[in-house]
């Protein structure tokens, strides 16, 4: 007895059938352990630069199978997008104006940067009252902590001199380098870049102590991929 022409071909398609029915449990497997995925986080420039890399290195390596795909926005732009459905995930600054679960990952302040020769290097902490006269080199609008710096001075009925507007965090620290003007920036920026010519020093008030959050939206379906992230921001937090 031997197989027909049309049973031969038959023969051939039910073996991969076959196989595709054997694919299926591991492949199920991998998507509840999740090995396999795409990940979209949403990140604000300045905790990309300073937190994130530390962040995301043991997740990368446990997860290699994950895709990332991180998108820069500024960080109200960052919670508009999530609870959009246009990220699963993301970072940014405290307060929260949209509604979406929060992880506070770091405590930080805003900073004074200037030059050493300036004769606020030699204080212990500083009052906007101590910068009306200094020609301030601020980022700019479009960064969330820029209102709040300006409306503090406006609480307190301070006119900020300022020399300039900047979107890049490096021209204000290499200006100040320069002792051109005096910068206001994040804590973790000015430790990652300043230089020996450079001094920090706390910029007084409750106005300026922030959080950085891990935000994710609880309407939102969460896939193996986001279960694992969220797993690892928990195992950072509580470490």
């Amino acid at each position: 007895m031997s197989l027909t022409s049309s049973g031969k071909e038959l023969y051939n398609l039910a073996k991969n059938i076959l196989i595709q029915y054997d694919n299926i449990t591991p492949t199920i497997s991998n998507l509840h352990t999740a090995k396999t995925g795409i990940l979209r986080i949403g990140l604000p420039p300045i905790i990309g630069t300073c937190v994130f890399p530390e962040i995301i290195s043991g997740f990368v390596k446990k997860y290699p199978g994950i895709e990332l795909v991180i998108s820069q926005y500024v960080a109200t732009d960052v919670q508009k997008m999530l609870t959009s459905n246009l990220i699963d995930c993301g970072f940014t600054l405290s307060p929260i104006t949209e509604d979406c679960n929060s992880i506070s990952i770091l405590n930080s302040c805003y900073t004074v940067v200037m030059n050493k020769e300036n004769r606020l290097s030699k204080f212990d902490s500083i009052s906007l009252n101590d910068l009306k006269d200094q020609k301030l080199l601020l980022l700019s609008t479009k960064y969330k902590f820029y209102d709040e710096i300006y409306s503090a001075f406006e609480e307190a009925g301070i006119m900020p001199n300022i020399l300039m507007h900047l979107s890049d965090w490096d021209l204000v620290l290499r200006l100040v380098d320069l002792n051109i003007g005096v910068g206001i920036l994040p804590k973790p920026i000015v430790d990652l870049y300043k230089t020996s010519q450079t001094v920090d020093i706390p910029l007084s008030g409750p106005h300026f102590k922030y959080d950085i959050l891990f935000i994710s939206n609880e309407k939102q379906f969460e896939s193996s991929a986001m279960k694992a992230f969220k797993e690892h921001m928990f195992s950072i937090v509580n470490s």
